[in-house]
């Protein structure tokens, strides 16, 4: 237990808002074509219009994510009681728990190499937020 003493809900509010951030935009630059598309989804994607679908579904799972770490540091205000909030958390704990598991499944040595060690770091990070019994302050 001496980790979690180090990791604060601070900290893993940092984290998990950087890491989304990055990855939103990692998830646009897919969109416009910087990054190829061939690369994610363990290289499933056969078309561009597939990979359009794929992206924007991310998107706005990504961004509803995001929303509900927002709404834990009171950076969003909401009528969501606490308890319904870090509900949410531990499905999205739950979510990037199994999403590690599926990375290093994948096809793809990039996405195995960075993705699982980020998706592992969100969901520890996540685990973190849910157990916190109360708001967590961004600074």
């Amino acid at each position: 237990m001496r980790f979690f003493d180090s990791f604060t809900p601070k900290l893993a509010l940092r984290i998990v808002l950087s890491i989304l951030s990055l990855v939103l935009l990692f998830h646009l630059t897919v969109m416009v074509g910087i990054v190829p598309y061939k690369i994610v989804w363990g290289s499933k994607l056969h078309s561009i219009n597939q990979m359009l679908v794929y992206e924007w579904i991310t998107i706005l799972i990504t961004a509803i994510i995001f929303l509900v770490f927002l709404i834990k540091a009171r950076l969003v205000k909401t009528f969501l009681p606490l308890a319904i909030v870090n509900f949410l958390l531990w499905i999205v704990f739950v979510f990037y728990s199994i999403n590690t598991l599926l990375i290093l499944t994948s096809g793809t040595s990039i996405e195995k190499g960075v993705f699982t060690f980020l998706s592992f770091l969100m969901a520890l990070s996540t685990y973190r937020l849910a157990k916190e019994k109360s708001f967590v302050s961004w600074r």
